[in-house]
């Protein structure tokens, strides 16, 4: 069975799901360097960014992801996009992933939208874990997780290959046990 997600709405923001009319802003973010620094995909090319059009549209048909824009609900301006990937509805889990555009960035738009999704993974659709990776280098992603509370589980050590170089990934996951005894 699939998660039943929806739209969302935060102090600042409104979380909708990816749509076709997007391709503007997931074209504007995965093709800005600063924004796929530690990212594994890069789109040079409107035409590119089809392929990431076509991952959110397979995902969320699949039921093993699903993607909500960051929107600013006053301009109605697109600010990155957040998703859960590798859902597991037998094992109740997940894996949270986000891009956000660099005018943007630093300011808690990933965390506030971070943790509506959380709080409705824990709480509505059953899950038990949630799941992160980054890559060791990326700060930013690295300190937003510990904010949300996951807990550092591990290196894996020259895990992916990227940009002409293998990376190490720093794993963090965080339990439900846990979220509800912090929140």
């Amino acid at each position: 069975m699939k998660p039943a997600f929806s739209i969302f709405q935060t102090e600042r923001l409104l979380l909708r799901p990816v749509e076709a009319s997007d391709q503007e802003l997931v074209f504007t973010g995965l093709s800005d360097p600063e924004v796929t620094k530690f990212l594994l995909i890069h789109y040079p090319t409107w035409e590119a960014s089809n392929l990431q059009m076509d991952y959110y549209r397979t995902q969320r048909e699949s039921g093993q992801g699903f993607y909500w824009v960051m929107d600013d609900p006053r301009t109605q301006c697109g600010m990155g996009v957040i998703g859960f990937n590798k859902i597991s509805t037998e094992h109740q889990r997940a894996e949270i992933g986000f891009w956000i555009l660099p005018a943007f960035q630093r300011k808690g738009f990933v965390r506030e939208a971070a943790h509506a999704l959380i709080q409705d993974a824990f709480l509505n659709q059953d899950f038990i874990r949630i799941e992160a990776s980054a890559e060791t280098g990326n700060v930013a992603s690295c300190s937003t997780l510990l904010s949300l509370g996951f807990r550092p589980e591990g290196i894996y050590r020259s895990y992916e290959w990227n940009r002409g170089h293998r990376i190490d990934l720093e794993w963090f996951g965080l339990l439900r046990d846990e979220w509800q005894q912090e929140g």
